[in-house]
């Protein structure tokens, strides 16, 4: 099922049911790479006021620019689960920063966005598979993290690299 229209777990909103599931044929080979799906609903989205659809961006983000993160997660590793959506700017990184940052030079690949902000925040558990986005496009899909801003970067698909896989998987189950 997929939630629209609200930005609480526990009131209002839409249920949408899902038809399936398609995910990337390489998923997690290597180890935290190609993470990246894409959901077909049953029926199609009434968009509205409160329901919205949003671009992705085929242009690479570039480092040092600020970007917005979303989601459910919790608010810290042994935190709460939030009822209502939470929201936070992040700053991206480059990959090689981000592999020095993350203390392995496999940390992330093209195929990988990261960012890092503070200690204390960046994406946490029930986060995964949440929208980055940068100038109203989503550039990223929350992947992986050291759990919950531990100073560590988070790690998102990178949506530009997974392009021709997006095109060519909706013109395939459509």
């Amino acid at each position: 099922m997929v939630l629209v229209g609200t930005n609480s777990l526990k009131e209002g909103g839409e249920l949408l049911k899902v038809d399936k599931v398609l995910y990337h044929s390489r998923y997690n080979r290597p180890r935290f790479h190609n993470d990246i799906g894409l959901v077909r609903l049953e029926n199609p989205v009434q968009f509205s006021e409160h329901v919205q659809s949003v671009e992705y961006s085929e242009k690479v983000v570039p480092a040092n620019v600020t970007v917005r993160l979303t989601g459910w997660g919790r608010t810290s590793a042994t935190g709460i689960t939030p009822t209502l959506l939470q929201s936070l700017n992040v700053v991206t990184l480059t990959n090689e920063d981000c592999n020095l940052k993350g203390g392995d030079s496999g940390y992330t690949d093209l195929g990988h966005l990261c960012t890092l902000t503070k200690t204390g925040e960046g994406a946490c558990n029930g986060d995964s598979g949440g929208p980055l986005v940068h100038e109203g496009k989503l550039v990223g899909v929350v992947n992986f993290g050291v759990p919950c801003g531990l100073g560590y970067p988070d790690g998102f698909a990178r949506v530009s690299y997974y392009h021709d896989w997006v095109r060519t998987t909706m013109a395939n189950n459509s």
